[in-house]
């Protein structure tokens, strides 16, 4: 299996609280280096397997979201299809590169930073099926007005206005090029109903079950209770014995080489978050305790700050 980081696209980083506050309902591995070149490394896969997982990796205007091209001998299929609709251009320009037939698009759960790119993608390969749950079906259909609304105040002609509804999906598996990948189901992640992918060789692509090097968006797991329930799933996640896991959200500093790291770090988040909203006093120490706990994690303004307020207002 090899697991390349296409590119980042260079941009700087933009605010979009509106969406939050309104959701708040053999093989190989490759990695660009930071001079842009490729670098190998080789590691012996659980599962013999053909297929290659490439990584598209956001800016932070982007918020770091990834998205995931699976690809076959013939066939390829896109997990998620980033928020903003200029890098999404450059992510479907990267599928049609590889000359591959796209034969689906996954939406791993109802949050617009994972599909509304979708638009862009579809414009270079218009007969493609994009597909999710009926759960995340229903929530995407529900939300998206908002979501445009608050997404478009912050981010103009760069957000689609007209988002797209997946079909809805009942299978628990998609083949691809003779080869099966099994749809999970995840308890939870940043939100409730959550899917992901897993691919032959072990590797699951996790969606935001993890985040590594970025504050998770802990809105909609405001709750001791919910956080409880995604350690659940990383518990479960870890259970299945991945080779590799790809994130929902990564910080371009973190090799996804290494990516099995982002199991134990987005459990230690969890719970040091936890422990820290207990004992601070506001939302504003809870805050600043969590940026010098992890100093290095990008959002901190962002994704941190609207965990923190949602947390004491959840206690209050």
């Amino acid at each position: 299996m090899k697991i390349v980081k296409l590119f980042i696209v260079p941009l700087l980083l933009a605010v979009f609280t509106s969406f939050i506050i309104i959701s708040c309902s053999p093989s190989e591995e490759t990695t660009t280096s930071t001079t842009g070149e490729p670098t190998t490394t080789e590691s012996a896969s659980v599962n013999e397997s053909a297929l290659e997982v490439n990584v598209f990796e956001a800016s932070e205007k982007g918020v770091l979201v990834l998205s995931s091209l699976i690809e076959g001998e013939n066939e390829a299929i896109l997990v998620d299809s980033q928020l903003l609709l200029s890098e999404a251009e450059r992510l479907a320009d990267q599928i049609e590169t590889s000359g591959k037939e796209l034969k689906a698009i996954w939406i791993t759960h109802a949050h617009p930073d994972h599909y509304f790119g979708v638009e862009k993608v579809l414009e270079k390969f218009p007969e493609t099926p994009v597909y999710s749950t009926p759960e995340i079906v229903g929530e995407i259909e529900q939300r998206n007005p908002q979501f445009v609304q608050g997404l478009k105040q912050n981010y103009g002609d760069d957000v689609t206005g007209n988002p797209i509804v997946p079909e809805a999906y009942n299978e628990d598996y998609i083949d691809l090029d003779g080869e099966r990948l099994e749809i999970i189901k995840f308890n939870r992640g940043d939100t409730p109903n959550t899917t992901g992918i897993k691919v032959p060789d072990g590797t699951v692509i996790a969606a935001d079950v993890l985040y590594w090097g970025v504050h998770p968006f802990l809105v909609e797991a405001a709750t001791k209770e919910a956080r409880s329930a995604w350690l659940t799933t990383i518990d479960n996640l870890e259970a299945m014995n991945p080779t590799q896991v790809i994130p929902g959200h990564k910080a371009p500093e973190f090799n996804l080489s290494n990516s099995l790291e982002s199991i134990d770090s987005m459990r230690k988040y969890l719970n040091d978050f936890g422990t820290i909203v207990q004992t601070k006093t506001s939302a504003d120490e809870a805050l600043a305790a969590v940026e010098e706990a992890y100093p290095d994690y990008k959002l901190p303004g962002f994704f941190l700050r609207l965990s923190t307020q949602a947390a004491y207002q959840n206690q209050s």
